[in-house]
């Protein structure tokens, strides 16, 4: 974290929001490390894939709420074919791309029936 922030401080320091510019800038920082580990990775190789950077921001709870509120907020993400060939796209593109998606979900679950069958099912005990 410090070799990311260090050589932008001055403009974190001076901000009005230093600590929302950091997280900026260490997104970045990341998804470029990560993006370029996984092109040069042979394990990815021929392989189909989506990695999505972006901020993850938890927003303190009022007295009325039990947690706080997450927002995430995509920055960036690089896409690669199984031919090989790849893309990255930035906010703006990818905002669209994912606007554009159907909110519709046919795989969608829900959490509190998957809960109340867990609760039912015999324990599987775990010997270490």
């Amino acid at each position: 974290l410090e070799k990311n922030l260090i050589k932008v401080m001055p403009w974190i320091v001076s901000s009005d929001t230093p600590l929302l510019i950091a997280a900026k800038i260490n997104t970045q920082v990341e998804f470029d490390r990560a993006f370029r580990t996984i092109v040069k990775a042979n394990g990815y190789k021929g392989k189909r894939l989506i990695y999505i950077s972006g901020l993850h921001i938890d927003i303190s709870p009022q007295e009325d709420m039990l947690f706080p509120l997450t927002k995430f907020i995509p920055w960036a993400a690089y896409i690669q074919y199984e031919d090989g060939t790849h893309k990255t796209m930035e906010q703006d593109e990818l905002f669209e791309l994912l606007d554009a998606q159907s909110v519709d979900n046919p795989d969608e679950i829900d959490m509190e029936d998957a809960i109340g069958i867990m609760e039912h099912v015999k324990e599987v005990k775990v010997v270490v």
